[in-house]
């Protein structure tokens, strides 16, 4: 047993004091997370301690294991366990960046009523900045004003220099006020120029978004997107193949459009499927070269939510954006009076595990409900099914409703068993200085201390906040579980409100299967190369059908005509396109004005 450093003998005083007879039975140990920075393996002027990092101590009896989570503000993380032989263990979040340990996996023997300590000591393997940007909203009204919050950090090795943040509201939305300063883009785009960022949990901030739009439904989806970079970010450690898609709508049409953007050829073709409101089929897809891309259109039906999902390479991790690329477009095709279907777009995951990439869709509401928990996931048919490869975010919403000001929030909540609390991790937040605890086997504490929220009476815009958190279903957890939770919002520490239970189900192949789809023109056969267009000139090669004259029309991602040529002839022929930029276009063919062909090419 190592000796017990000096300087957590304070600390073991007020553990004493307040903890009296469980101390007495319990075993105490306690310890620091520190970043290695000159790479000794002990605590020295040049290394900081980390916040926020789980530690696991698993009872190697009785197989189970008890959390603790290093605090923001003294650093330290403390387990009260009871007397056993112990494996203790760092869960560094995957979006940290690449390190080694100087000792993981250590074992302890801890006897009741005695009191231990260890420090771990990460090393860091890369010398570079990890942006990460959380974006939520607390609920969208049916039209009027809106508001996001932002946070960002670098959880990296070094400052991050020229930080930036894309973002891209939905098409009916505007940005109308931030917190920090932004420039407007167009087309729903703003970039957020931040500056250099440095490192750790004191470089992060929270800004405030203010948005207009006007839903034409209640349960109308709105998506918003954040992209957070650096001049010296991390480069990706994936060598794989990367799927990116995108779904663009056309009138009556959908064109989703699928592209490797990874260093290397896929050597199988993607599992895809193609979900329209409660029902899919899986349309067929080659395997994509590296840069090479391939598209396929649908017919649209009235009203109807369309997305398309591709599974990743199971061996990419998820800080590069696993488990799935998806794109999704709800009311592409309206009925007679412009209304549409709503509530499937929140049935799906709608995020990205790339932590420098954040989404967040809500379905509009008509009053917006705090003191309550919800999965922003809400899964599919009554009983919520979702599959366990996806991360669950649920989010906290507390409003002040009291006669006087909460200094202090509090959210509690115990997480089911069916859940993997060493991949819990915190979302956005409304307020800042929040502290996140995990205690004992599963309790979650989110701690504003010191948030002076005004009453509802006294200032309604003010009142309210909210707090996000991501957390994987467990490997084993079987099919057919039921995941339920609830949380307590406890103010000034004592005013104490229960939320309603909200619950999601695990379960595979829950979606309903059609074996059919609606091609232009079956019989056609057609090749356009090469894909990506280098020098300007596009080769069409088509056959199964007779026509006069071909009429070729390409257009940009925003759906506006780029080039047209209605006069073509033969079966074989070259198209010099205009210099155009590079990016993703698409095409149209029609013979003797008929439409036979549509789909994406790549232009560099």
């Amino acid at each position: 047993m190592l000796e017990i450093n000096m300087r957590y003998l304070f600390l073991f005083s007020i553990l004493a004091l307040f903890t009296g007879n469980i101390m007495a039975q319990n075993a105490t140990l306690v310890g620091k997370v520190w970043m290695d920075n000159d790479f000794n393996c002990f605590a020295s002027g040049a290394d900081r301690h980390l916040s926020d990092i789980i530690v696991a101590a698993n009872d190697t009896t009785s197989g189970q294991t008890y959390y603790a989570t290093c605090s923001n503000q003294s650093g330290f993380y403390v387990f009260s366990i009871p007397q056993g032989s112990y494996n203790i263990s760092l869960r560094l979040p995957h979006d940290f960046p690449q390190a080694s340990f100087c000792q993981n996996q250590v074992f302890r023997f801890l006897a009741a009523s005695q009191v231990d300590s260890f420090d771990f000591f990460v090393t860091p393997s890369l010398s570079c900045a990890q942006l990460k940007v959380e974006l939520a909203s607390p609920g969208l009204q049916d039209c009027g004003n809106g508001h996001y919050w932002m946070r960002y950090e670098n959880t990296g090795t070094i400052t991050a220099l020229n930080t930036q943040i894309y973002l891209q509201l939905d098409a009916q939305m505007s940005l109308d006020s931030a917190d920090i300063p932004f420039t407007n883009l167009g087309n729903g785009n703003y970039l957020f120029s931040i500056g250099n960022l440095g490192i750790g949990r004191d470089s992060g901030s929270i800004a405030k978004l203010s948005v207009s739009y006007c839903a034409t439904l209640t349960g109308q989806n709105y998506c918003v997107k954040a992209i957070a970079t650096a001049l010296n970010n991390c480069f990706s450690a994936w060598s794989g193949p990367q799927l990116q898609v995108q779904a663009s709508c056309f009138g009556d049409s959908i064109l989703f459009t699928a592209r490797n953007i990874g260093s290397v050829n896929m050597l199988v073709p993607p599992r895809t499927r193609v979900i329209i409101d409660d029902v899919m089929y899986s349309p067929t897809i080659g395997q994509l070269d590296t840069n090479m891309v391939d598209s396929f259109w649908i017919n649209t039906e009235e009203g109807k939510m369309y997305r398309i999902e591709m599974e990743q390479d199971t061996l990419m991790p998820r800080i590069n954006g696993g488990p799935l690329a998806w794109a999704a477009i709800e009311g592409c095709k309206t009925d007679g009076q412009g209304f549409f279907k709503v509530g499937h777009f929140t049935k799906h995951y709608n995020d990205d595990s790339n932590p420098a990439i954040s989404y967040d869709c809500q379905e509009t509401v008509p009053a917006l409900i705090y003191n309550n928990k919800k999965a922003e996931t809400k899964g599919f048919g009554p009983r919520q099914y979702i599959s366990k490869r996806i991360p669950l975010e649920y989010q906290i919403r507390f409003q002040n409703i009291g006669p006087t000001i909460a200094q202090s929030v509090e959210l509690i909540d115990t997480l089911p068993n069916l859940l993997d609390l060493g991949t819990l991790t915190l979302g956005a937040i409304s307020h800042p200085f929040a502290e996140i605890k995990l205690t004992g086997q599963n309790l979650l504490s989110i701690h504003f201390p010191a948030i002076n929220l005004p009453t509802q009476s006294a200032n309604p815009d003010a009142s309210f906040g909210f707090a996000n958190f991501y957390v994987y279903p467990r490997d084993d957890a079987p099919l057919g579980a039921v995941i339920e939770n609830r949380a307590m919002v406890v103010l000034n520490y004592y005013d104490t409100i229960r939320t309603a239970t909200v619950y999601n189900t695990i379960g595979e192949n829950f979606i309903a299967v059609l074996n059919t789809e609606k091609p232009f023109a079956p019989e056609l056969a057609l090749r356009l190369y090469p894909n990506p267009v280098t020098n300007g000139l596009l080769n069409i090669e088509l056959s199964g059908i007779e026509f006069s004259s071909l009429g070729f029309e390409l257009l940009n991602a925003f759906g506006q005509s780029v080039f047209r040529n209605e006069a073509l002839t033969g079966t074989n022929m070259s198209v010099q396109l205009p210099v155009l930029d590079a990016g993703i276009y698409f095409y149209r063919l029609s013979a003797d004005s008929r439409p036979i062909g549509q789909g994406g090419i790549a232009v560099k």
